[in-house]
């Protein structure tokens, strides 16, 4: 599988980093420890990502050739 195409960082409510997740668009989330996990709903993601941080969302979309998107 290859290289995520986003990091995402995962902050508590002090701001301290809880853990890092790798999304493989558009299909797939990669943990710190490489294990991968398939999304059962790709498009879910996208939305919350386009509400929490647009400008990611974009640029992963943009990105990722249509033949890849689901």
């Amino acid at each position: 599988m290859r290289w995520p195409d986003l990091w995402l960082e995962l902050l508590g409510a002090d701001r301290t980093q809880l853990t890092t997740i790798g999304l493989i668009y558009p299909r797939w989330l990669r943990g710190e420890t490489g294990s991968d996990l398939e999304l059962q709903d790709p498009t879910a993601i996208v939305q919350w990502l386009t509400r929490w941080a647009p400008d990611a969302a974009a640029a992963l979309t943009r990105r990722v050739p249509p033949s890849d998107r689901s």
